[in-house]
């Protein structure tokens, strides 16, 4: 898919309904390429603290390497992360975003590997539930976030033996280094 050619980070964020880059005018419906590894940031929104899920993924037909972020606390990340566990960390792979018909600002995640087949989402994957603090309901995303821990602890730990095995004399690893001239927000 190689949005752009360099071997930097692309910086690409979940939003209303598109993965976008707002300083370099990208916008697309999906990324894919192979998985690198999903970690969790600690950022700001509206000067309150909130946590990113950062899935770094190398693109399939480049050496181009991009950093997928989303909030921990959104739909987005319920459907990937009800997914992510099918998916074969070996073959690469799309993420995909849909917005929703409801609500513009809402977005979907679905993933697809090996064409067009979709993976189908885990049934049993825990949702957030409606909890009353001070007569006002607000969502307890605890159960979710710790399933989300866990899967991320699971795939770095299938992706890093990879990743060790991956460098050859014909195919050096490019080393991942973060662009300085592209800082963040989006």
């Amino acid at each position: 898919m190689g949005i752009v050619n360099r071997k930097d980070f692309l910086y690409l964020s979940v939003s209303c309904g598109k993965l976008k880059n707002k300083k370099k005018g990208i916008e697309t419906g999906g990324y894919e390429g192979f998985i690198q590894n999903i970690a969790e940031k600690d950022d700001e929104y509206e000067g309150k603290p909130v946590v990113k899920i950062e899935v770094k993924m190398k693109d399939n037909n480049s050496d181009q390497f991009a950093i997928i972020q989303f909030t921990q606390e959104s739909w987005f990340t319920l459907g990937f992360f009800a997914r992510i566990k099918k998916i074969d960390v070996t073959k690469p792979f799309t993420i995909g975003v849909m917005p929703s018909d409801r609500n513009e600002k809402m977005s979907f995640c679905y993933l697809k590997q090996e064409g067009i087949t979709k993976v189908e989402a885990d049934k049993e994957f825990p949702k957030p539930t409606a909890v009353k603090v001070s007569n006002k309901d607000v969502m307890d995303w605890t159960k979710p976030i710790e399933a989300m821990k866990k899967i991320i602890s699971e795939i770095n730990a299938k992706v890093d033996p990879i990743k060790e095995a991956a460098p050859t004399a014909e195919a050096p690893v490019v080393a991942n280094k973060i662009s300085e001239t592209d800082d963040l927000p989006f």
